[in-house]
């Protein structure tokens, strides 16, 4: 997979003649993103899921002994 320049248009649908259009060169500031191992990112979100699910059952614990659900 290779990343390629890409430019992006934002544009009004009511423009008057008169508008001013404004450009901007952003080339200079790209930086070439590391590729990304999704499966690796899936399965660390998955990890943190189930860590937090584990921690809502321990703060309802606590809840509870304090009577307030």
């Amino acid at each position: 997979m290779s990343i390629q320049p890409t430019c992006i248009l934002v544009l009004k649908k009511c423009h008057k003649e008169d508008d001013n259009i404004l450009f901007i060169d952003a080339s200079k500031e790209f930086e070439k993103e590391e590729p990304i191992d999704i499966k690796a990112v899936m399965a660390e979100i998955k990890e943190l899921e189930t860590k937090r699910a584990e921690l809502d059952k321990e703060i309802e614990v606590y809840l509870k002994e304090l009577g307030i659900v």
